[in-house]
C-alpha cells in the first residue's frame, strides 16, 4: 500500500509541474528527494516484514524470503541511482521493482 502511495506521489508531482507551466521534467534534486522517500518507506516495509516474519513463514516459508529480497534490489537500484544520477530507464526500473513486490503481495 506504501508503495503505492510512492509512486502516486511521483505521478502527482509531475502532473503538478506540467500545471503550473514548469518543466515537465523533475530537477535531480526533486527526483533525489523521491527517492530518498521511496527509500525510507522501502526500509518501512523490510522492518515490518522482518517484525512479522514468524507469521509469514507459517503462512508460506518463501514469503519473507521473497518480500526481502525484493527490497533488496530496490535498494540497489536506488544506490545505483543516487551514484549514476536518474535516468528514465533506472526510474523505470525502480517503478517496475517496487510494483513486483506490491504484486507479490497481491498474489
Amino acid at each position: 500500500m506504501m508503495i503505492r502511495l510512492i509512486i502516486l506521489s511521483f505521478v502527482l508531482v509531475l502532473q503538478c509541474l506540467a500545471k503550473t507551466g514548469q518543466s515537465t521534467i523533475p530537477s535531480k534534486n526533486e527526483i533525489f528527494e523521491l527517492v530518498d522517500k521511496a527509500n525510507q518507506k522501502i526500509g518501512d516495509f523490510e522492518d515490518a516484514i522482518k517484525a512479522v516474519k514468524p507469521s509469514l513463514h507459517k503462512a508460506d516459508k518463501n514469503m519473507s524470503a521473497n518480500d526481502l529480497d525484493a527490497a533488496a534490489t530496490a535498494h540497489k537500484l536506488i544506490r545505483k541511482i543516487k551514484a549514476n544520477g536518474p535516468s528514465a530507464y533506472r526510474l523505470v526500473g525502480l517503478m517496475a521493482q517496487i510494483s513486483e513486490g506490491v504484486k507479490l503481495k497481491l498474489i
